[in-house]
């Protein structure tokens, strides 16, 4: 049986103690340390030892622990002798780059911005991925310190149970002694018992905006429980209307009282793969992060360590089985993380995770199970609507429109709320209606006509497209890409190094598409290659276009898109003196509560821009 050797003491006694190469022995000054010790004990196969009879520290490689600020100088230094490593303090985040050999990063909540994960996960070229440990707290942060510490001392090589969860992928699930591969045929029940059930590596795909996630109709996970509290001046919609919009606009008591909601301190695993949009969400966001699941895996006693991101990545369902694969041979996390975040399909993507907890963590999987249960995933094909899809486009461009309007005109009956679905699907028609005419006008029509027809084609493209949310926008149009790749740039909004996805079209003629989300300051940008346009929202609701702005034969119309599907707002653009649309708009309406996302829809000539930036009402 593995142990936790401890020992009862004071805080002000601490110091006095803890002797640099001595075997480490865990100081339990509250009972709350204690109890949460304990969960990361059981969650290991271990108990605690009260004799203080240390085993030999598994660490033993020369690598550092630094205190990002000196108000965790003492937390990080018992970090640093719980792990047997040598400790620094540093006060700025590009200061950790002269720190060689670093293994954890211990600070608070505050630090937890895109700029210092950008550094130590875009930023650093290690052979290990650092851990970050973080709370807005010293208790709370003193508690992670004991129990990540738990975890990297218990980690070992003996094989565990490994789960893999895909609620947005219909399959076959597989069920058995040492995988459980889970999908969106799976029930809640099977889908939350395996959350629970406290396996070695357990790996999550899902959506997720950072403050629920999807886990099936009858299922989400959500942190917003009554112990919560964050800014509520940067508070979720639900928390500022008090009802859940994911569950029919009920009151969150009600809510939590259905069985529909879990909790994140409720998932029970060695190490958590949470691969989400948003998976924590940085301080530079419009939301408190302490709203967020991030903070609360971030504090989690019964999660040995976690890989989540801090901004969205737009990548297919199995992009991280190089990742997750190194894990379950064995090779501790952040080793594979470092492995993973250098491979070109991470690169091309820029799909990066954040490591919450130590390097040192470890498990491993049955060998023979390794990869034998991936969900079969295939691009979907184009569906048609009757024979109108078939009808030869006058441009590639126009091709392109129809394809991913028909792609998703087939695909409403899965939309969630029916008075969406029954809009989009008016709207949809209607456009494709405008399209045809616009098409066969061009052989008989004189061309005052065409632009006509033109003009009114671009305006209800952009009604279309104010209604159909940027996220969904993306996925109708990366199911007719091919190759794609990542590229350097500057963000227009922010100036800040970022990068954009790069994906070629497979219909000849069609521009690559560009997509650049901007982990600093919230903007989208969804265009062709040639576009450089951005929105910016400033106080007072003024919405203004910066950049190259075409002017001739271009519509646009802003939409603004709450949590709650049927709060959107879709607001026709200003047009100009000279006919083109203005660049900004200051529009008198009444905002939605809670976070927005602010998108324009920009169609110049037969192009189709989507401009969004986060901000609140």
């Amino acid at each position: 049986m593995k142990t936790i050797p401890i020992r009862f003491t004071e805080d002000e006694e601490e110091n006095l103690w803890m002797t640099e190469g001595d075997p480490p022995v865990w100081p339990i000054a509250a009972r709350a340390e204690r109890d949460a010790l304990l969960l990361t004990a059981n969650l290991f196969d271990a108990v605690l030892d009260p004799t203080g009879s240390s085993q030999s520290s598994p660490i033993t490689k020369s690598s550092w622990v630094a205190a990002l600020g000196k108000d965790v100088t003492q937390e990080a230094h018992l970090y640093a002798y719980l792990t047997q490593r040598s400790f620094c303090l540093v006060e700025r985040d590009e200061d950790l780059l002269g720190v060689p050999s670093l293994a954890v990063v211990v600070t608070t909540s505050e630090r937890i911005t895109a700029g210092l994960l950008n550094l130590l996960y875009n930023g650093m070229s290690t052979e290990e991925a650092p851990g970050i440990i973080y709370s807005q707290n010293p208790v709370s942060l003193r508690r992670q310190v004991l129990c990540r510490a738990a975890a990297a001392y218990l980690s070992d090589s003996a094989p565990t149970r490994r789960v893999d969860i895909f609620p947005l992928i219909p399959f076959e699930e597989v069920l058995t002694s040492e995988r459980k591969v889970l999908s969106a045929n799976s029930s809640a029940v099977t889908i939350r018992n395996a959350l629970r059930e406290g396996a070695g590596l357990v790996n999550l795909k899902t959506h997720s905006d950072g403050i629920d996630a999807y886990l099936g109709k009858e299922l989400k996970i959500c942190p917003l429980d009554h112990q919560v509290r964050g800014d509520l001046g940067r508070a979720p919609r639900c928390v500022v209307t008090g009802q859940c919009h994911r569950l029919n606009d009920i009151t969150l008591d009600e809510a939590w009282a259905s069985g529909f909601l879990m909790p994140p301190h409720r998932i029970s695993a060695r190490l958590l793969v949470w691969d989400t949009c948003y998976g924590i969400l940085a301080m530079s966001s419009v939301i408190d992060a302490e709203w967020g699941i991030g903070a609360k895996l971030a504090h989690s006693a019964t999660i040995g360590a976690a890989l989540a991101p801090w901004h969205m990545a737009v990548t297919p369902p199995l992009n991280s089985q190089p990742l997750l694969e190194a894990i379950a041979e064995g090779i501790p996390v952040g080793r594979s993380l470092a492995l993973f975040h250098q491979m070109r399909q991470s690169l091309d993507l820029s799909h990066r995770f954040c490591l919450l907890g130590d390097p040192q963590v470890l498990v491993k999987s049955t060998r023979n199970t390794i990869g034998a249960c991936s969900p079969p995933v295939a691009r979907k094909q184009s569906l048609r609507r009757g024979d109108r899809v078939r009808d030869k486009s006058a441009t590639p461009n126009l091709d392109f429109i129809k394809k991913c309007l028909v792609n998703a005109l087939a695909e409403l009956e899965t939309e969630v709320v029916p008075e969406v679905a029954g809009m989009l699907r008016r709207l949809g028609d209607r456009t494709l209606d405008r399209i045809y005419s616009y098409e066969s006008g061009f052989s008989q029509a004189s061309h005052a006509v065409v632009a006509r027809k033109a003009t009114g084609m671009r305006q209800d493209l952009c009604e279309y497209l104010s209604y159909r949310h940027w996220t969904h926008w993306i996925s109708d149009w990366r199911r007719l890409s091919c190759r794609q790749h990542a590229r350097p740039v500057r963000c227009l909004v922010c100036g800040n190094g970022v990068k954009s996805l790069i994906a070629e079209i497979n219909i000849v003629g069609v521009p690559p598409r560009k997509l650049t989300i901007c982990p600093f300051c919230d903007s989208i940008q969804d265009a062709p290659t040639g576009c450089s346009m951005a929105v910016v929202v400033e106080r007072g609701l003024c919405v203004s276009i910066v950049g190259e702005m075409p002017i001739q034969q271009s519509n646009a119309r802003l939409a603004i898109h709450s949590s709650h599907p049927l709060e959107t707002l879709s607001l026709e653009w200003p047009i100009g003196a000279d006919g083109a649309p203005s660049t900004s708009f200051r529009p008198k309406i009444t905002l939605p509560p809670g976070p927005l996302f602010f998108t324009i829809a920009f169609v110049y000539g037969l192009n189709i821009a989507l401009l969004t930036q986060r901000g609140r009402g």
